[in-house]
């Protein structure tokens, strides 16, 4: 699983009681999954190199959006 993205829209009516015209949170993750013959720690995605092995990287990211 390359990219996973979560994200919810804050109500109107809340919204308009403090201020803000859009709200929006999220929840991003990257590289969450994946299945492969590969010994770990090797991406399948990667070109091989030699010795050189780099585990994969999961990236998770949470996040507000904001307009007034």
């Amino acid at each position: 699983m390359k990219n996973l993205t979560f994200s919810y829209d804050v109500p109107t009516p809340a919204l308009s009681k403090i201020g803000l015209a859009n709200a929006q949170i999220f929840a991003t993750g990257m590289n969450l999954w994946e299945f492969t013959k590969m010994r770990k720690p090797l991406d399948p995605e990667s070109i091989q190199a030699g010795a050189i092995e780099y585990p994969m990287q999961r990236i998770f990211t949470l996040g507000l959006n904001v307009s007034l």
